[in-house]
């Protein structure tokens, strides 16, 4: 804002000056109106909305955007659901547009009613016309009926050779009902991609079949699938994912895929050795662990390597309080496990020991499976540990690292078969 004076003559004598203020030139955006399409909306049906907005300041407003929000109550601001956006060109002063756009509910929206609005960005002038809603409200709804979700996908990253060199592992996957039915069969594809888009035109390695997910089923259902890097595949970088099939009101959430690669190379680039002989843990477990001893030689009694793991670990719950131990602590646990392995994998057959007494032959213990697990080693200094103890039950997949790198040169000295 800028002052200048205007000065006139009073009695032909006298000259009178009046401060007079001229104001500097300024957008302002206004939203005029704001007009969706009534009626019922399932999560990804496209809404159309009509709205009106003036530049009703004295310049140049330049480019901005319109974006168009959800909301319980008739006041839109930004921490409402976002539905959709528009990047619009200038407008100069007293001019309007009207245009039309069509934007979406995610599958994140609660069914209920809804005020359709906007709101424009930036906000040039500190007011509250920026903003404007539709004051008669759409209804969100899912058709009733089973809506499948695969919401992950998780494949253990590492070079991997092809088959029948034994480079196979597990992916796991994370699939959920969010419909209101149960959905009756269905099946799952993994599929590999030489980029992170999945589609039914990439190579399908496996296929696992679902009688039925109950409706809201918690927890999600977590289930694991073999792999086996096929013979043909050539080698190079691929993203593993899955494709739900089902027949459901949403297919864009029947596929996921794992962001992190796995590589195939023409065969197993690793090969387990005596290097790797140490204390293995996963650091967001702490005081839990791995004893790791690897055993190259054969003989007649034992005609292939193999691998004993000492697991160091506790109870799935806490004792009681109160409850004591003579000796040691009443919540910890010991388990082994024992079993061949070839090139990065070793299979394991996990062992309980039990009945004895410290420092005594007598009564004699007992041996007996509990569980299988499997390792199958990335590098000198990085594996992956599958376990699985039906009785309890108790399965998942942990990373483990060394606790001290000091043998991590023999490995490595060892590792190229």
């Amino acid at each position: 804002m800028k002052s200048r004076y205007l000065c006139f003559p009073i009695l032909s004598i006298l000259l009178f000056c009046a401060p007079l203020t001229v104001l500097a030139a300024t957008p302002d955006l206004a939203v005029q109106s704001v007009d969706a399409t009534n009626g019922s909306y399932a999560p990804g049906d496209l809404i159309s909305i009509d709205i009106a907005i003036q530049n009703i300041g004295n310049a140049d407003s330049g480019g901005f955007t319109v974006t168009f929000y959800a909301s319980t109550d008739s006041t839109i601001n930004y921490s409402d659901f976002e539905i959709g956006s528009s990047a619009r060109s200038a407008l100069a002063a007293s001019q309007m547009s009207n245009f039309t756009v069509n934007a979406s509910f995610s599958n994140s929206i609660a069914d209920g009613n809804y005020f359709i609005g906007a709101a424009i960005w930036p906000n040039e002038a500190p007011n509250a016309n920026n903003t404007g809603v539709d004051n008669t409200t759409v209804i969100l709804a899912r058709p009733p009926g089973a809506e499948l979700v695969l919401t992950e996908v998780i494949a253990p990253p590492g070079a991997y050779g092809p088959f029948p060199q034994g480079s196979d592992f597990k992916v796991q996957a994370k699939v959920s009902n969010t419909g209101t039915a149960a959905s009756g069969p269905f099946s799952i594809d993994y599929y590999v991609s030489t980029d992170s888009s999945i589609n039914v035109h990439d190579r399908r390695i496996n296929s696992e079949y679902h009688s039925s997910l109950a409706p809201g089923e918690i927890p999600t259902r977590q289930v694991l699938v073999l792999f086996v890097v096929p013979a043909d595949l050539a080698p190079g970088t691929y993203f593993v994912g899955g494709i739900v099939n089902f027949n459901d009101s949403n297919s864009a959430d029947n596929v996921n895929v794992d962001l992190d690669p796995i590589t195939v190379t023409d065969s197993d680039t690793f090969a387990i050795n005596i290097g790797l002989n140490d204390t293995w843990h996963n650091k967001d477990i702490p005081g839990q662990g791995f004893f790791i001893s690897v055993f190259p030689d054969t003989s007649p009694n034992r005609p292939y390597p193999v691998m004993f793991v000492g697991w160091f670990t506790y109870d799935l719950e806490r004792p009681a309080q109160g409850v004591t131990a003579i000796l040691g602590e009443p919540g910890h646990r010991w388990l082994t496990a024992y079993g061949p392995y070839s090139f990065h994998t070793a299979r394991l057959e996990i062992e309980l020991t039990q009945g004895g007494i410290f420092g005594s032959g007598v009564p004699a213990p007992t041996q007996a499976p509990y569980g299988s697990m499997k390792i199958w080693f990335n590098s000198c200094s990085e594996a992956v540990v599958d376990y699985d103890i039906p009785s309890v039950p108790v399965s998942d997949r942990i990373i483990v690292t060394r606790v001290a790198n000091d043998r991590v040169a023999l490995c490595e000295e060892l590792a190229d078969p």
